[in-house]
């Protein structure tokens, strides 16, 4: 009994493991840390900064005030 409750483990385990799938993605680059200068008016909203990635590049956009 204890040989067919081991080897069901293991069956089921290997049931499981075989539908985990991993999906590779690359290094995602850290956001940075901006310093958000005093706010032009009550209506502007500070809009983050973040990555762009084209073409295979990387470049930071900086973050902004926009009239909201």
């Amino acid at each position: 009994m204890k040989t067919f409750v081991t080897g069901l483990l293991g069956l089921s385990l290997l049931a499981l493991a075989g539908g985990c799938t991993v999906e590779e993605r690359g290094v995602r680059p850290h956001d940075r840390v901006e310093v958000i200068p005093p706010r032009p008016s009550p209506q502007h909203v500070w809009v983050g900064g973040r990555w762009d990635e084209r073409g295979g590049n990387r470049n930071w956009i900086e973050g902004r005030w926009e009239l909201h």
